[in-house]
């Protein structure tokens, strides 16, 4: 078989793998997984490695080939697993480094294998001890070479793109909680006084603003909340009233007369035709209605309400040209990880 097929199949799997890891996470979780395009490319050089190394030295045993699938799948099936089950459960924690260790890891493993199932097929046991030596090497060059590519050469290759990115505007800090006043723990002050348009930090550049809607199947996202450009629109004007014990419910000068309140939700419900979108409900004391904020640098806060769930979950906005989004764009509540989506800032209004 030419070689140049052979890369060609190499990438395949790759490309294949990493696109049904993210479809799976898509499907079950009802979100996608965000990554730029260079991000993506390591993700499929990291599952195309040990068949790249099996394209170079031109080994054609199909056992070998079927054995790094299966172990590639598993790997990146595991990986996806911990996304699902973060994403779907209550328990709290951050980025799992293990997990994605592994991930980086696996070629380093897979490779090794997948050389000695040829070589076993290709020359079968002849001395134990010639033959153990013979694994050792191949285990050894093959598991370093992986790890110089997942490790050293991709991170290189990456750099111009970190450095490109580090001049981006940086996430603000948060406001320690032993040095903040009442204000900056509760932000009951900053929401009761007159009407403000909300704008993410991701979006500030767009001039994009949260826009209520009323919830019905003729409306845009179903009635979802969403971020628009920003305009004298009664949707986008938003008002704090307060619930007590440090929180308060948000309406819009276009809902308010129906007594209507923003909702938040989970990031998937089954069942849910809005697919778990922050959405505007009938003003109650239900813990999705009761807002509180947390507090940053530069004037950006994080969205929080009271459901009585584990892990804190952070409203979050969106944007519709993300077609790939099963939301559409609209706002959401997502675990709280201080993304540019997730900070908020309230600019007051005439």
């Amino acid at each position: 078989m030419a070689k140049a097929k052979l890369y060609l199949i190499a990438v395949a799997i790759g490309a294949i793998t990493v696109f049904t890891s993210d479809a799976a996470f898509l499907l079950i979780t009802g979100r996608p997984v965000w990554s730029e395009w260079d991000v993506y490319l390591g993700r499929i050089l990291i599952a195309s490695c040990p068949f790249i190394l099996l394209a170079a030295k031109n080994v054609v045993d199909r056992i070998a080939w079927f054995l790094g699938v299966i172990l590639t799948a598993a790997f990146w099936g595991n990986f996806a697993l911990q996304g699902i089950r973060y994403q779907l459960s209550d328990a709290g924690g951050g980025v799992d480094f293990a997990a994605i260790f592994l991930l980086f890891a696996s070629p380093a493993i897979i490779s090794p294998i997948c050389f000695v199932t040829a070589k076993i097929r290709r020359d079968g046991f002849r001395n134990r001890w010639t033959d153990y030596k013979a694994f050792l090497r191949l285990t050894a060059i093959y598991g370093s070479v992986s790890l110089l590519i997942c490790f050293v050469l991709l991170p290189v290759l990456s750099l111009p793109m970190f450095l490109l990115r580090s001049g981006e505007k940086p996430i603000p800090e948060k406001i320690a909680a032993d040095t903040a006043g009442p204000s900056d723990r509760t932000g009951d002050a900053a929401f009761l006084n007159g009407r403000f348009r909300l704008m993410t930090l991701a979006q500030e550049a767009d001039n994009r603003c949260l826009e209520s809607n009323r919830v019905s199947p003729t409306s845009y996202l179903g009635g979802a909340t969403f971020m628009d450009k920003c305009q004298n629109v009664s949707g986008q004007l938003w008002k704090g009233i307060s619930a007590g014990n440090d929180t308060f419910h948000l309406t819009s000068l276009f809902l308010e007369r129906d007594k209507m309140c923003l909702e938040g939700s989970v990031p998937f419900k089954v069942g849910d035709r809005l697919k778990g979108a922050a959405r505007m409900e009938s003003c109650t004391d239900s813990p999705g209605q009761l807002w509180s904020v947390e507090k940053y640098v530069d004037g950006y806060i994080q969205l929080t309400n009271s459901s009585k769930r584990k892990s804190k979950r952070c409203l979050a906005g969106s944007t519709p040209e993300k077609i790939d989004d099963p939301l559409k764009g609209a706002a959401r509540m997502e675990p709280c990880d201080n993304s540019a989506d997730q900070l908020w800032r309230a600019i007051p209004q005439d």
